[in-house]
């Protein structure tokens, strides 16, 4: 288990990770909120959205049900499919890794009759087997296509501050300074989480507490009544006022929880307590007062612009460039929440045979959770300056933005409430009522975000579904792979025998030669002399592609070493084996048939193969 200290030093980390996405909101939410100055009703009602959304779909849904539910410590929809197929027969698994993977199913008396009837149903239909594994690549996408809008959503709403102090500044120059930083944000990828965690921690830190002591201030400055908001009776207000049009401006309050996914995609790089604690005690109540504190000086702005751009509006002039600075330097941070979480589920993706292998670099000596993949870091710098480039402002941006939350936050709804069935064991109408509670909010907001589809949300979907696609597609040719190889798989000795006679040499005396043939047709196998070296992914039985070649060229290599490959990736509670020591690196077993040998290579994540 983690030592405490372990925890604090993650809890300082990930606050420079993981909170800089949900952190920057303040930047942009009554922006993308109102089209015009509004009422002290309107303004109520949003502020009390913000408040109990941050409150139960953040809070109680993520912090305290979803980061629950991690698989050996990582996070994302991906670890959540996996943490369900350990306690129902759900995922089409490689066959060669039956030996391998730990399956934890719980016996039939063990369940109550209505939870063995939801496993049951789900284990015996391939069609729900496939929809769930669908929403998990759906989730991950969404993810993905998510990490190359946050950098860019959140960079331009610090860049755009300038607009206060420089009015001539053009659109262009705020989309050139903006691609810049992004840039060499993605250059630094490659230093890892810890340093990246370390260097940015101090500068959330700051923002935090600076949007906390801002609207404190504000608050006892201009307008202590907006704390009425904290009632749920603004929210029927809301509703009650503005009617369809309080239902699409839900499209603008969702963006201050947008990043509530990287709390749980960026799991595997931290702990469950850590973030825990980093949320409860520092962002939870920085982020409340940062939105009542710009809606009491929003309430009393003689001018009435001040929603238009409310954090630089709100911060006293004398510390405007200091807070200029700070939200640049945060919104860097911010892209770097949803980064660190596609490296996360990229990984998670290539272990589940659902994404093309790449390599994956660990960069931390103790945690196994803090990986960089290059190849996606530089597609993702890639998109991201693109999509800088193609929307001019944040509230444009923000109509593609919200809509890969919302639909996340929902398929995560539902894969929490089949882990409370099945994992959990919760009577299923507690779990119900949990997925339509939870459900109709997510619902609720999404149908919000979907009225943005034409003006910019399809960009969020056309990049979630490009990456569905190469997913499902890759899995479905492994599926297909697995099938055919595994009806081709046999062992050694159903494959080749040998025989042993007696052959004279040059002095006339005998010495015993081995011939080889096919069991089934004993066709006898010509001898290449030499050694060979065979893949074998399983660790047991024949390589197929090693009955193939005997087979079609009725040949076998004089000496044949079959190598497997085994990453040690078993957990010790929350740490993972860093590296395999040299007498049990490598293990070499001599097959049944002469000169036929298996070797066995393990590795800790952090050694090198060569």
């Amino acid at each position: 288990v983690f030592s405490k200290w372990a925890i604090c030093v993650l809890a300082y980390q990930c606050t420079g990770v993981i909170y800089g996405d949900i952190g920057t909101s303040p930047l942009y939410v009554y922006s993308s909120t109102f089209t015009a100055t509004p009422s002290r009703d309107e303004l109520l009602g949003a502020l009390s959205m913000i408040i109990w959304t941050l409150t139960i779909v953040v809070t109680i849904k993520y912090v305290f049900f979803v980061l629950a539910a991690d698989d050996y410590g990582e996070g994302g929809t991906f670890a959540l499919y996996t943490l369900i197929s350990r306690y129902a027969n759900i995922s089409f698994k490689n066959p060669y890794e039956t030996m391998n993977r730990e399956m934890k199913r719980y016996k039939t008396g063990e369940f109550k009759a209505s939870n063995r009837s939801v496993r049951s149903m789900i284990e015996n239909s391939p069609f729900l087997r496939r929809v769930i594994m669908g929403l998990a690549i759906a989730g991950v996408s969404l993810v993905m296509a998510d990490g190359a809008l946050t950098p860019a959503q959140s960079v331009l709403g610090a860049i755009q501050g300038l607009e206060l102090k420089v009015p001539n500044i053009t659109q262009s120059a705020i989309t050139g300074i903006s691609e810049v930083i992004l840039i060499l944000l993605f250059l630094g990828q490659p230093f890892g989480t810890t340093k990246i965690g370390s260097l940015f921690a101090p500068v959330v830190i700051v923002w935090l507490l600076f949007n906390l002591s801002i609207g404190l201030y504000n608050v006892i400055l201009y307008d202590y009544t907006v704390l009425y908001a904290f009632s749920p009776y603004w929210i029927y207000k809301w509703f009650a006022v503005k009617g369809a049009d309080g239902w699409v401006s839900m499209g603008g309050i969702l963006l201050a929880f947008t990043g509530v996914e990287a709390l749980f995609a960026d799991l595997g790089h931290f702990s469950k307590m850590s973030v825990r604690l980093s949320w409860c005690f520092l962002a939870y109540p920085s982020l409340l007062f940062a939105y009542i504190g710009q809606a009491a000086f929003i309430s009393s702005d003689a001018s009435g612009t001040a929603w238009s751009n409310p954090f630089f509006a709100s911060v006293p002039p004398s510390a405007f460039w200091f807070s200029f600075v700070l939200a640049i330097l945060a919104a860097v941070v911010a892209s770097q929440a949803m980064i660190t979480g596609c490296f996360s589920l990229l990984t998670q993706a290539m272990s589940l045979y659902a994404f093309p292998t790449m390599p994956v670099v660990h960069t931390s000596e103790k945690f196994h959770g803090q990986v960089y993949v290059p190849i996606a870091n530089w597609l993702l710098m890639i998109a991201t300056v693109v999509i800088t480039a193609a929307f001019p402002n944040t509230t444009a941006l923000g109509n593609a933005y919200g809509a890969c939350v919302t639909s996340v936050t929902l398929i995560t709804t539902f894969m929490i409430t089949l882990v409370s069935i099945l994992v959990w064991r919760w009577p299923v109408t507690l779990s119900v009522a949990f997925f339509l509670f939870f459900g109709f909010i997510d619902g609720a907001y999404l149908s919000a975000t979907l009225l943005k589809v034409p003006t910019g949300a399809w960009v969020t979907y056309a990049i979630a579904a490009v990456l569905s696609c190469i997913m499902g597609i890759w899995h479905s040719g492994k599926v297909n792979q697995w099938r055919y190889e595994r009806a081709r798989t046999q062992s050694l000795g159903d494959l080749i025998s040998a025989d042993a006679i007696d052959a004279p040499t040059d002095n006339q005396n005998a010495s015993h030669h081995q011939v080889y043939s096919l069991t089934k047709s004993g066709e006898r196998l010509q001898t290449i002399h030499g050694i060979t070296l065979v893949f074998d992914s399983a660790g047991f039985n024949v390589p197929p592609v090693f009955s193939h070649f005997c087979s079609v060229y009725a040949s076998v290599p004089d000496i044949s070493i079959f190598v497997h490959h085994k990453s040690n990736l078993i957990p010790f509670v929350f740490f993972f084996a860093i590296k395999v020591s040299d007498e049990e690196r490598m293990v070499v077993f001599r097959l049944a048939l002469p000169n036929m040998y298996r070797v066995i290579i393990r590795r800790g994540f952090r050694d090198s193969l060569f």
